[in-house]
């Protein structure tokens, strides 16, 4: 066994966006004592601490973490060249990728949302958003927390702007658990405003 303090440890986040846009678990920190660090926008979620001697993996879990957002790192598996990464991941999360379109078809944003659905019909989780070339509707852009229910007829609803009365943006359309596409209408509602159009999500693997 090698103390992983002593070890060259790479850091890295399962579901890093390819931008600079926040990614759903962020390291934050790690001490030659091997405390580490995370931040995510979600509470009371599950994340699992995993470790690998190359990027690429094999990753091999060191422990499951609940409510709580560090973790001491003590010991690694043996590793002959004496290097290891580490990554921090959330159990029970779903990354898709998402699209957002006007209504005549044209791309409106890019980016993707993580969503938990332990406590189902329920949903949790977050969202990471840009716009493609100049903002030319109210859809979202930028970050933040998101909340939804699969109803019964198997639809899911996804508000992006949570505990709003106005300047809400969700959306909407057939899902069932297990499905790797969700697509349907997007829609922005406020006092004066109403935009639309259709969106495409795709869950990543």
């Amino acid at each position: 066994m090698r103390v992983l303090p002593k070890l060259l440890i790479g850091l890295m986040a399962v579901g890093l966006v390819a931008s600079d846009c926040l990614a759903q678990v962020r390291i934050t920190g790690l001490s030659w004592e091997g405390m580490l660090s995370w931040e995510n926008p979600v509470s009371n979620v599950v994340h699992e601490v995993q470790w690998a001697e190359t990027p690429g993996g094999p990753w091999e879990g060191l422990g499951l973490v609940t409510n709580r957002n560090w973790f001491q790192l003590t010991n690694s598996p043996s590793s002959g060249a004496g290097v290891g990464f580490v990554r921090v991941s959330w159990v029970g999360a779903t990354a898709w990728a998402y699209e957002g379109y006007d209504e005549m078809g044209g791309l409106l944003a890019t980016g993707q949302f993580y969503l938990a659905f332990e406590k189902a019909p329920a949903v949790r989780g977050s969202w990471v958003m840009e716009a493609v070339g100049p903002i030319r509707s109210r859809h979202a852009i930028g970050k933040g927390l998101l909340t939804g229910m699969v109803f019964s007829d198997a639809h899911l609803n996804l508000d992006f702007n949570p505990g709003f009365v106005d300047n809400n943006f969700v959306t909407g359309g057939p899902f069932r658990l297990g499905t790797n596409v969700y697509a349907g209408e997007w829609s922005f509602s406020g006092f004066a405003v109403l935009d639309r159009g259709p969106f495409r999500a795709v869950k990543r693997d």
